[in-house]
């Protein structure tokens, strides 16, 4: 039935009347591109029909909260009007007058209800304002009257006139926060759709450097920010597009530094295929820098350029699932990057003839960023894909968001998010709880947020075939609390896709601990809203040890190696407390489904052996490694 529907409305769609011709080629739409949407459009079942029906079905809601669901109406106004514009290019004469009009009719509601100059508020509204409407002026331009037209750029012209007057913190000369990516991506997108960079030619020039200092020092060589993977996704619906609008206005450098930086890579490892809505707050990802859960603003569609064509059959299969055909659910115009007006993106850089590939087996399990960060993934089937991160955070800029990641480790399996971070939360002098880390605490507290700019280091990283090891030193912000060293290592190991099992181990390692408690501590629930998270513990052969329980069957059980006296508080935070003189934790991990195994343990201390199956563990001082015997 709904093939049938959809059939129906393509042939009402597609054939009352020629298409649009004069000249098919505006701001990112290549000659021909529109040919070859459509033609995708008319494939039964392909990615192109069905984001296009999703599209049209959020164009035609009259509710435009519903439709637009960011609880800002300028912004849901700005967003239907890019979307009424690309309908209106896709559309037969009958059809495409009516979303013209439409198109127009947002774009005067927020120019007469406030343009979108920066000087009249908030830079970052402002800029998402100014683009969608440049955008769809551009767009627009054989198809509005003369007096629509003129009404239209008359107030992009005049926030292109206010922009050079307007100034914020976190422009410093770092560049690295995502408003920079925002301001003056959205600035120079607004220039080039109504063609005035040769006018404005030293401001573009600016703007264009701007840009190119954010990309060198925000973004690590797989894309890591400070800030967080959701936020590069924020300012990277500024970015890209102004990246793709420079390479079309003859200056390619913008767009040859972005290829350089394997964004999608780093999508694919920290996005699940949890299934989730479109609106503010859906997204779930596996959270570091300030992240807790964001929209994805259409940034998994507008990466799609950038990916190797080697390697695009695998990050399509990942979108296919994360937002595309195989999204889940897939209902209610909430797919193909619908947030922010994305489906735009998707219907433009989908390409039609590439056949996507099941990634698992083919990319490593682990990915690494030199800004100090390790994402693990066992596979890429479904929400209950196992991902785990180990960071000892190497970089910092001022003016931008940041939140100290050392030594931190993340876990997201079975549709849950086991351990998380504090996201924007940060303990102070005056609220001294340090409840929403995921790291080890000194002495009951980690950081102070005067720490912030202190930074670690992943001095060691070892991939192999089913996972890895690393070690993260935690640099300047342990030493700043008393300690003279302090190292954690992970050892990853995870089983067949089709058995969905993992295997983390941590050990830490402090120097100059004597007197000090330390305390193994991991967010299992707040910010990431887990219901349904259950903490408990008790003791196993002779060790203690503590088991989350989760969504979908699934659990992480940990048992604690050394030291055998350790005390575990489970709750939220989950915490292991040591006053062992040695200054060592060892923790072992299992996460899965279904029943928890029971451990066989022997030895004493760093000399014990954890046995399950056919998987024995233990540590090799001479070699320093925690190893598989």
């Amino acid at each position: 039935m709904k093939h049938l529907i959809c059939s129906v409305l393509f042939s009402i769609v597609f054939s009352s009347g020629p298409f649009l011709q004069a000249q098919e080629s505006y701001l990112f739409i290549p000659a021909g591109k529109l040919a070859e949407i459509r033609r995708g459009i008319q494939s039964r079942g392909s990615h192109h029909q069905q984001a296009f029906q999703t599209m049209k079905e959020r164009v035609e809601m009259k509710d435009l909260r519903k439709a637009y669901p960011t609880g800002m109406n300028k912004y849901e106004t700005c967003f239907r009007a890019r979307e009424a514009a690309m309908m209106a290019l896709l559309s037969q004469a009958a059809e495409r007058e009516r979303y013209a009009d439409m198109a127009f009719e947002a774009c005067q509601k927020v120019l007469r209800n406030g343009d979108p100059s920066p000087s009249r508020g908030y830079g970052l509204a402002r800029s998402i304002l100014g683009m969608n409407i440049a955008i769809t002026y551009n767009w627009m331009q054989d198809i509005w009257s003369p007096s629509q037209k003129a009404e239209v750029l008359k107030g992009i012209q005049r926030a292109l006139d206010a922009w050079p007057s307007y100034s914020h913190a976190n422009f410093g000369s770092t560049r690295g926060s995502n408003w920079v990516g925002v301001c003056r991506g959205g600035e120079l997108v607004m220039m080039v759709a109504v063609n005035e960079q040769e006018k404005r030619s030293r401001r573009f020039e600016m703007l264009k450097s701007h840009l190119k200092q954010h990309m060198q020092n925000g973004y690590g060589d797989k894309g890591v920010s400070q800030e967080g993977s959701g936020y590069s996704g924020y300012a990277g619906q500024f970015l890209l597009p102004a990246v793709y609008a420079a390479a079309e206005s003859g200056d390619r450098s913008l767009l040859d530094m972005a290829r350089k930086i394997e964004w999608w890579k780093l999508v694919m490892f920290t996005r699940s295929f949890h299934p989730r809505g479109a609106g503010e707050g859906d997204t779930k990802l596996l959270q570091f820098g300030v992240d807790v859960r964001g929209p994805d603003e259409g940034w998994s569609s507008l990466i799609i350029p950038l990916v190797p064509q080697q390697q695009l059959p695998y990050y399509l299969w990942w979108y296919d699932r994360f937002t595309g055909v195989h999204f889940k659910p897939l209902q209610d115009h909430k797919g193909f990057d619908a947030h922010r007006a994305g489906t735009t993106w998707a219907l433009l850089h989908y390409p039609s003839n590439v056949r996507p590939q099941d990634p698992t087996g083919k990319m490593e399990k682990i990915l690494v960023d030199k800004h100090g960060y390790a994402f693990f993934r066992n596979r890429w089937r479904d929400e209950n894909d196992i991902q785990f991160m180990s960071a000892g955070d190497s970089h910092h800029h001022s003016h931008a968001w940041d939140q100290p990641d050392n030594l931190a480790i993340r876990l997201l399996a079975n549709k849950t998010s086991y351990i998380a971070g504090p996201g924007k939360e940060r303990a102070s002098q005056k609220n001294p709880t340090t409840d929403m880390y995921s790291s080890l605490l000194v002495k009951g507290r980690f950081p102070l947020s005067k720490n912030t700019g202190m930074t670690g280091k992943l001095e060691t990283v070892e991939p192999s075939p089913m996972g890895g090891y690393t070690i993260a030193d935690g640099g300047s912000l342990y030493r700043n609390m008393g300690v003279s060293s302090a190292k954690r290592h992970c050892f990853v190991l995870m089983a067949h896709p089709d058995t969905n099992i993992g295997l983390i181990s941590t050990l830490d390692q402090v120097e100059g601990a004597s007197g000090k408690t330390l305390v193994w501590q991991a967010n299992t629930g707040a910010p990431q809203s887990n219901a349904g998270v259950e903490e408990s513990s008790g003791t196993e052969s002779g060790r203690p040890f503590f088991l989350l329980k989760g969504n979908n069957n699934g659990y992480v059980k940990g048992w604690v190696l050394h030291p055998a006296d350790a005390s575990i508080k489970a709750a939220d935070p989950l915490k292991i407390e040591s006053a062992s003189q040695d200054g060592r934790i060892w923790v072992v991990m299992m996460v899965g489904t279904g029943n928890p195994p029971q451990a066989r343990i022997s030895g004493q201390g760093l000399n014990s052996s954890w046995n399950v199956g056919s998987v024995t563990l233990g540590y090799d001082q001479g070699q320093n490694r925690i190893l598989r015997r």
